[in-house]
Parts: C-alpha cells; sequence; structure tokens
C-alpha cells in the first residue's frame, strides 16, 4: 500500500518529525482534558518513532501503557504493513531499534 504524498508530510524528514512532535503533544493534551486520546496505540507508536527517527524497541513499549504481548501484536500487525521497520541496532546488536517504513518517506539512517 502506498500512502498518496498529499496526505501526510515525509515524516522522515525535519519538518515531519515536528508534525509528529505536534501530533503527540496536542494528542496527550486532549487526553488531559477529555480522558481519551484520540490517535489509537499504533497512532502513537508511529508518531513516537517517527519524532525521533529510530527509537529501541523497549523504550518504545515503555512509552505506551499496554501490556507486553498485546505491544508485540501491534509491532507485528505494524510490520506486516510496512508501517515500521525492526532493525539490529548497529552499535549493539543485542538491541532491536524501531524506524518508520519507506511509506512515510526514504530510509533515514540511526541518529
Amino acid at each position: 500500500m502506498t500512502l498518496n504524498a498529499n496526505i501526510l508530510p515525509d515524516f522522515t524528514s525535519p519538518q515531519g518529525r515536528a508534525s509528529a512532535k505536534f501530533l503527540t503533544q496536542w494528542n496527550a493534551r486532549f487526553a488531559t482534558c477529555f480522558g481519551t486520546p484520540l490517535l489509537s496505540m499504533q497512532g502513537r507508536l508511529l508518531m513516537l518513532v517517527a519524532e525521533r527517527v529510530s527509537m529501541p524497541q523497549s523504550e518504545a513499549e515503555r512509552c505506551l501503557p499496554i501490556a507486553h504481548r498485546t505491544f508485540y501484536n501491534m509491532l507485528s500487525d505494524l510490520k506486516d504493513a510496512k508501517l515500521l521497520i525492526v532493525e539490529t541496532d548497529i552499535t549493539d546488536g543485542r538491541l532491536r531499534r524501531l524506524r518508520l517504513g519507506e511509506t512515510f518517506g526514504p530510509k533515514s539512517g540511526d541518529p
């Protein structure tokens, strides 16, 4: 599935990362005011990864208030949809890093 470029910014660009950060902050404020977030857990994970370009899988799991098994089921679904990519960290082969799939823009390296 390819997204229409007019719908989403290139979340791998500086402007796209700023948009992701804005959406994440806006979602948190909405949840505080109304007791429920607007972004799904999948959306929240995608925006977190977009905001940071690349992040450790374990850190992403800690950022979301969901069960361990639920996180990995969600991660599997996002990988199958080619929205997220899980890579081995180049400096520490024991770690896994998440980055956005090519659907959101060109590949960007780890920070």
